[in-house]
């Protein structure tokens, strides 16, 4: 195998088999928070917020819900459709989170 190739086919096995989960359901990041916790991942669903206290989550159809952080851009995307790549967490104590890294309005 030349050397070239192998360092790319290398490349390309980290990134199938690491940290980067992907594109993932919120159904299943809930019902699979444990084996989740700590991955990458990418999801979407619709901004919905609470005021006391303020908080803000994405959620599907079927209300499974992910806290998101941090919450500073998120006010003026409440009930809109929004897909999120961040770390995902999950704690008895603080719930589901995803730390965003990047998100974008769907339209």
């Amino acid at each position: 195998m030349k050397p070239l190739f192998a360092t790319a086919l290398y490349a390309i096995l980290l990134t199938a088999c690491g940290t980067n989960s992907g594109n993932v359901t919120l159904e299943t990041l809930v019902d699979m928070q444990r084996e989740y916790d700590g991955e990458r991942v990418a999801t979407r669903g619709v901004v919905r917020t609470f005021d006391n206290p303020r908080h803000y989550w994405i959620e599907d159809d079927k209300l499974n819900r992910v806290a998101l952080l941090p919450e500073d851009q998120l006010p003026p995307l409440v009930g809109r459709t929004l897909r999120v790549v961040g770390t995902f967490s999950y704690s008895p104590s603080t719930g589901r989170i995803i730390t965003i890294e990047q998100m974008e309005l769907e339209l």
